[in-house]
């Protein structure tokens, strides 16, 4: 199925937002706007942050040093 020209220029990449229902990306226009254009590094220096309640939890199951040893492997590889 086209996606019509607004769709494609809204989302052109055509992804699909992992965020929960009541997250500011999904809660207002100017969010839905916003979330594929912008990179969300610079929005977190405003205060705002995506929504996502299973990562969060998958999060903290991860051992307290899991991210130094990825970022360690990173680095050599």
């Amino acid at each position: 199925m086209a996606r019509s020209l607004a769709a494609r220029i809204h989302n052109p990449h055509n992804y699909e937002c992992a965020c929960d229902a009541d997250c500011w990306c999904r809660h207002n226009p100017l969010g839905r706007l916003l979330k594929w254009w912008v990179p969300a590094r610079y929005l977190a220096y405003g205060g705002l942050h995506h929504k996502n309640r299973l990562l969060e939890e998958w999060k903290r199951r991860q051992p307290s040093d899991a991210l130094r040893e990825w970022k360690r492997g990173q680095q050599e590889g």
